[in-house]
C-alpha cells in the first residue's frame, strides 16, 4: 500500500469496546492513525477540531446512535465531505438502505471479515483522495481557465488595435492626400492673390491725368502674369479645395461611423452606410488594386453593436485583400463582391451579407477550422489567427450565424446572417 494511504487517519467509532479493539488490530497492521471512540458526540467533537479521511461508524449507540451521527455529519460544512463506512450486526435490506439514507457510502456487517474491511476501508480511502485530487486539479483548471479568458481578452485587444493600428495608418495616408491638395492649392492661390494685388495696386494709381498710361501699364503687368490663365487656375484651385475638403469630411464621417460613440448599446444601424464607410477607411489597400462590386438589397436597419459589427468587416475585408495579393502581384484581375439581401427560409426575420473575393479559396480540409482561434494561413508574423475567430464570436453574440463557401470561380464567400429584432 502506498505511503499516502498509510498517512490517512482512521476515526472508528463504536460502544462496544471488544469492537474497537479488534478493528484497531486490524487497521493498525497498514495504518497510523487509528482514532478509537466509544461516545458518538465526542467523537463528533474530535472530528471538528481534526476531521479524519474516512469514519467507520457503529449502528446501534447509545444517547446518539449511528443513524442519527451520520446525518449530524454530513450536515456540517466541515465534515460533509468525509466517508463514513457503518458497521453493524444488522445485515437486512432495510437496515443498509438506512444507513446509505444517513450518509454512508457503505456498510459493513458483524462479525468482521478482515479482508473485507481492509479491502471496503482501502477503496474508500483511495475514492477520497482521487476527489480531493480532482477537486485540486479542477481548482487549478478554474484558474487556468480565469488566466486563459483574461490572455484571450488581451489578445482580443491587441487584434482590435492591431486592426485600428492598420486602419489609422491607411486613414492617415488617405486624409494626407486631401491635406497635402488643399495645402498645395492654397500655397498656389496664394501667390496668384499677390499678383491679383499688384495689379490692383496699379488701378490704385487712376488718375484723371494718367488714365491712359496706367491702363497700359496694367495691360503690360496682365500680359506678364498671363491674366487669363490665371484666373481660369483660381477656379480650378478653388474646385481641387473644395474635393479634397469633401473628401476629408467624407473620411472623417466614415471614422466616426466606424468607432460609433455608442458601441457599447445596441443600435439599429444601416448595414449599407457601414460598409461604405469600412470600404473608405480600406481605401488605401484596395483602390486602383481591387474592383469592389456592391449589390445592395432592400433591407431594413439592423439593431447591432455597431463598432462590433465594423470590427467584422474589417476583419473579413482586410482577409480578402491579402487572399487578393498574389494576384495583384502578377498583374491579374482581382476582385471583391458585396451582396445584401433579406434572408429567406429563417424561422426569424434576418438579413445575409456576402463577402466573396476572386482569390485561391479556401482548401475544404481547412474550412473547418478557418474559425478556431489562433488558426491562421498566413507566414510566421503576419497574422495572429484571431481576425475570424473574434469575428465569429461577435455574430454569435449578436445571435447570428457566420459560414465560409466557395464561389463559382473558385474563392472565398463568406455569409454573415444577422436577426433582424
Amino acid at each position: 500500500m502506498d505511503k499516502i494511504l498509510c498517512d490517512c487517519s482512521i476515526m472508528v467509532v463504536d460502544d462496544t469496546t471488544a469492537n474497537l479493539d479488534l478493528l484497531d488490530d486490524i487497521l493498525s497492521k497498514k495504518y497510523e492513525k487509528i482514532r478509537l471512540f466509544t461516545d458518538g458526540n465526542f467523537a463528533f467533537k474530535s472530528a471538528l477540531s481534526d476531521p479524519p479521511d474516512i469514519i467507520l461508524l457503529d449502528v446501534m449507540m447509545p444517547q446518539i446512535d449511528g443513524y442519527e451521527l451520520g446525518l449530524k455529519i454530513k450536515a456540517n460544512r466541515v465534515l460533509s465531505d468525509i466517508p463514513i463506512i457503518f458497521i453493524s450486526a444488522k445485515s437486512e435490506t432495510l437496515d443498509k438502505v438506512k444507513a446509505f439514507q444517513s450518509g454512508g457510502v457503505d456498510y459493513i456487517t458483524k462479525p468482521f471479515h478482515i479482508p473485507e474491511v481492509m479491502a471496503r476501508v482501502e477503496t474508500h480511502l483511495r475514492l477520497g483522495k482521487y476527489r480531493a485530487e480532482l477537486e485540486e486539479k479542477n481548482n487549478k483548471l478554474k484558474e487556468t481557465l480565469k488566466s486563459l479568458k483574461e490572455a484571450q481578452s488581451q489578445l482580443i485587444q491587441a487584434k482590435t488595435l492591431s486592426s485600428l493600428g492598420t486602419l489609422t495608418a491607411g486613414i492617415a495616408h488617405e486624409i494626407n492626400n486631401p491635406v497635402n491638395a488643399i495645402n498645395s492649392s492654397g500655397i498656389a492661390l496664394g501667390k496668384i492673390i499677390r499678383k491679383f494685388l499688384a495689379l490692383i495696386e496699379i488701378y490704385d494709381k487712376l488718375r484723371t491725368e494718367n488714365t491712359d498710361s496706367i491702363l497700359e501699364e496694367a495691360a503690360i503687368f496682365k500680359e506678364e502674369i498671363s491674366y487669363s490663365e490665371i484666373t481660369e487656375g483660381v477656379e480650378q484651385l478653388l474646385r481641387n479645395i473644395d474635393v479634397a475638403s469633401n473628401r476629408t469630411i467624407e473620411i472623417v464621417r466614415s471614422l466616426k461611423t466606424f468607432t460609433h460613440m455608442g458601441r457599447n448599446e445596441k443600435e439599429a444601424i444601416d448595414i449599407h452606410e457601414n460598409i461604405e464607410s469600412t470600404l473608405i477607411l480600406l481605401n488605401q489597400r484596395i483602390k486602383d488594386r481591387i474592383r469592389v462590386t456592391k449589390h445592395f438589397g432592400n433591407i431594413p436597419k439592423v439593431k447591432c453593436f455597431p463598432g462590433k459589427i465594423n470590427q467584422v468587416f474589417v476583419n473579413i475585408l482586410a482577409n480578402a485583400v491579402d487572399a487578393l495579393e498574389n494576384k495583384i502581384n502578377i498583374g491579374e484581375p482581382a476582385e471583391i463582391e458585396i451582396k445584401t439581401s433579406l434572408a429567406a427560409d429563417q424561422e426569424k426575420p434576418s438579413v445575409n451579407i456576402e463577402f466573396s473575393d476572386s482569390g485561391a479559396g479556401v482548401p475544404e480540409d481547412i474550412k473547418e477550422k478557418i474559425f478556431d482561434p489562433f488558426f491562421t494561413t498566413k507566414d510566421v508574423g503576419q497574422g495572429t489567427g484571431l481576425g475570424l475567430s473574434i469575428s465569429y464570436g461577435i455574430i454569435k453574440s449578436h445571435g447570428g450565424n457566420i459560414s465560409i463557401g466557395t464561389n463559382r470561380v473558385g474563392g472565398a464567400v463568406f455569409i454573415l446572417n444577422l436577426p433582424i429584432e
